[in-house]
């Protein structure tokens, strides 16, 4: 780790110790507690490898990608032990019929054949952060050299609010034209998956949770294979990433108790001044798990490496 990065760390330590807490308004409590990229260790810090860093990521083969990604839309959006008097709702059953379900099997099928044979380097990623919530992606380089990466959407079951003031950073640009092939092979693709239509899916949790959202797959290419997988992401509403400015103090009180919000208006208020002391810049990263959140907010120091804050945050299911 180089020395500057190794300074501002035990500074950012000493400025959280022991962990500044946090709550979204839905979620439980958590910290936010130090994070550290060194880039020489670890290399080139993105969403592929923070993943690959974390062990979010499991290979496995495409008929594991297949099934999962029809397990979610069979469940439909109406939920056993919902209560209708409890919430207004639509009553209308959305779940997957078996005519349907044979009818959208062999388009997943024609998909996943069009993918074995049209792509190389082909690697299907189990994605994963708890035992209980996982999501397929395939991924796989061109012949024009490109890569296209294919990932069904994803719900949040967290509503993250202003306490974290932040602006929406544009999404990377290409940096070479894609090949004809590479344009091609994403056409029949997405043509496959219009015909794959959006299915709704009631929320992850039973009970009085109304929470619903289009269930559908997506695609995305790029020149990199780490632009692919961060461009899909994206799209599927797993991954947010933000231009971040500052903790806003001024939320506490939705969420924490007064004799605790003195201490932590002065912790937030040292954090700010420091973060904007040393970096020009911040950025906000969500990784959302539908259930779980992950968020850093990171700088980077000379030499590459990136520093800041971590918090990983449940929803607070309250039956």
């Amino acid at each position: 780790m180089h020395p500057e990065t190794e300074q501002l760390l035990g500074t950012l330590q000493v400025l959280t110790e022991p962990g500044i807490q946090f709550r979204f308004p839905s979620n439980h409590r958590s910290s936010f507690v130090p994070f550290v990229w060194d880039s020489h260790e670890k290399g080139e810090l993105n969403i592929l490898s923070l993943s690959y860093a974390e062990g979010w990521i499991q290979l496995t083969d495409i008929d594991v990608a297949l099934s999962s990604w029809q397990a979610v839309e069979n469940r439909g959006s109406l939920d056993p032990d919902f209560d209708p008097e409890f919430l207004e709702y639509d009553d209308t059953n959305h779940a997957v019929d078996e005519v349907t379900k044979v009818t959208r099997a062999k388009k997943y099928l024609a998909l996943s054949q069009l993918l074995q044979s049209e792509l190389q380097e082909l690697e299907i990623f189990k994605l994963s952060c708890c035992p209980i919530y996982s999501f397929c992606v395939v991924i796989g380089r061109t012949k024009n050299d490109d890569w296209i990466c294919i990932s069904p959407t994803v719900a949040q079951e967290t509503k993250i609010g202003e306490k974290l003031s932040r602006s929406p950073l544009p999404e990377t640009n290409v940096t070479r034209q894609l090949g004809e092939d590479s344009l091609n092979l994403e056409s029949k693709i997405e043509e496959i998956i219009a015909e794959i239509e959006p299915i709704i899916i009631y929320g992850f949790y039973a009970g009085g949770y109304d929470y619903r959202f289009d269930y559908r797959l997506i695609s995305a290419v790029a020149n990199t294979k780490s632009q692919a997988f961060e461009e899909a992401l994206r799209k599927a509403g797993m991954l947010e990433i933000y231009h971040f400015h500052e903790f806003r103090d001024d939320e506490l009180a939705w969420t924490f108790e007064k004799d605790e919000i003195e201490e932590l208006v002065l912790k937030y208020k040292q954090l700010n001044r420091f973060l904007k002391q040393r970096f020009n810049e911040m950025r906000m990263l969500r990784c959302s798990f539908w259930n779980w959140e992950h968020i850093y907010i990171i700088g980077q120091v000379q030499e590459g490496d990136w520093l800041g804050l971590y918090l990983e945050s449940e929803f607070d299911f309250n039956p």
